[in-house]
């Protein structure tokens, strides 16, 4: 006599549902073809044990198993047919026409997220495992970077397919709409917060239901006024040659609005002053960054009569050819 469906799954005829599909996951990632290429026993067994959970595993097709055996699928034919129709036979074994290769029998159920984690393929289910974890880009401004802001970004979910109600199969084969899988996708728009202080190519990662994972890596901008480092801030300030020699104080930019700098006299051309807790903020926390603003002297494109006398005044003067006391020519 063959098998079964219960033999097939080793479990008993009142088994739980739970003990069932716990029998099967275990039978079939032991007999997956995946697991034993070119084993065609092992692929005859993983074809019966998916058969057989594909009837137990919905309490219609169950029902109906243990009534009429072998000829669940006429059920309710048999029972119009009322007694004496020569049906009857509990614990038989039917054949189901699935249709396909045996990779075709990853679509049922779960298999999919079972063999996921053990890094095996097949069929639509390794589709809906690929797609489980989705890889989504947002760009945004250094100054969004500083202050954190908002992106809304679109996702597939997997939902049950509407055609066969997340079974994956119509009748006796697998479902045209959702490929056997059970599921289908739908876009998704979701609004996804990005927190202040995050560099470029730093990647959030989302858990917006139990069937979708998201990792959002995130693009900043270059910006024309800061060079970042980390959590350090790079720019440059131009100061006018009379600041530089006397003293004196420029404007400097910061994330923030723009600060006052005092520059000593004497400040060469490419000194840099550093700015404390004026970068970006450090994530997670620990207050912000430097920034750093290289001093660019500014000099003169045209001179007046009078600035060109003063500075030939200052050369002589520096090169000594004239007394410090000597009044200016007239």
């Amino acid at each position: 006599m063959a098998d079964s469906f219960y033999d097939m799954l080793s479990v008993n005829r009142d088994a739980t549902g739970k003990q069932i599909r716990e029998s099967y996951r275990r039978l079939a990632r032991e007999n997956h073809p995946d697991v034993n290429p070119g084993d065609p026993e092992a692929e005859a067994r993983f074809k019966r044990v998916n058969e057989a959970y594909h009837v137990l595993s919905d309490d219609k097709r169950r029902k109906d198993y243990d009534e009429f055996g072998e000829h669940w699928q006429r059920a309710d034919d048999i029972r119009k047919a009322g007694p004496g129709s020569g049906f009857g036979a509990r614990g038989g074994r039917h054949t189901v026409n699935f249709s396909g290769a045996a990779s075709d029998f990853g679509n049922i159920g779960d298999l999919g997220d079972l063999l996921s984690g053990f890094g095996f393929g097949g069929g639509a289910s390794a589709g809906r495992s690929r797609r489980a974890t989705q890889n989504l880009d947002a760009e945004i401004t250094l100054q969004e970077a500083f202050s954190g802001t908002k992106r809304v970004v679109s996702y597939r979910r997997p939902e049950p397919c509407s055609v066969c109600g997340g079974q994956g199969f119509r009748g006796h084969t697998a479902c045209a709409n959702c490929g056997g899988s059970g599921e289908t996708d739908r876009p998704v728009r979701l609004e996804v917060t990005i927190p202040p202080g995050i560099d470029d190519g730093g990647k959030i990662r989302l858990r917006p239901d139990r069937t979708s994972e998201i990792i959002i890596r995130v693009k900043v901008a270059a910006d024309k006024t800061f060079r970042r480092t980390g959590a350090d801030l790079h720019t440059t300030v131009k100061a006018p040659y009379t600041d530089v020699v006397l003293g004196g104080e420029v404007e400097v930019p910061t994330m923030a609005g723009t600060v006052a700098l005092k520059i000593p006299a004497g400040t060469q051309n490419g000194n840099v002053f550093r700015l404390a807790r004026k970068g970006m903020p450090k994530q997670g926390g620990g207050g912000s960054g430097t920034l750093y603003a290289t001093v660019l002297v500014q000099l003169p494109e045209e001179l007046s009569d009078e600035e060109r006398e003063l500075f030939e005044r200052l050369k002589n003067l520096r090169n000594g050819a004239i007394s410090a006391t000597e009044p200016p020519p007239n």
